[in-house]
């Protein structure tokens, strides 16, 4: 089952180039990466077409080792809510970016607006 962050993750992220035959092909994203599914980076554009069900399989197992890195890296106690947002992020721009980030960085010093 999906944590909360990994549901509003997945929304965001969307569910991309899946074609009439019912499979998900490769696109590049934004940031001009090979990406497929749910925003999971592949080695090329080439790589074969997988079904809706693989995509989702790889994208909780890649979300639940950003949750996991995003809650190591929490100082503070967080909300269900707070780590899934951090989580996300990490899932974005990877566990290096947000250890560094000053989001992390105000997170931790309690720099948080009410909710």
């Amino acid at each position: 089952m999906r944590t909360s962050g990994a549901e509003l993750c997945a929304k965001w992220e969307g569910m991309h180039t899946v074609k009439p035959d019912g499979l998900v092909y490769p696109y590049l994203c934004p940031a001009n990466y090979p990406t497929q599914g749910r925003g999971i980076v592949v080695a090329n554009m080439q790589v074969e077409p997988i079904t809706i069900a693989e995509a989702e399989r790889r994208f909780d197992l890649f979300f639940a080792r950003y949750e996991a890195a995003a809650a190591k890296l929490c100082k503070v106690p967080y909300t269900e809510n707070q780590l899934g947002a951090l989580a996300c992020f990490c899932f974005n721009v990877g566990i290096g970016a947000l250890k560094s980030s000053t989001l992390l960085r105000k997170f931790n010093r309690g720099d948080t607006p009410e909710e």
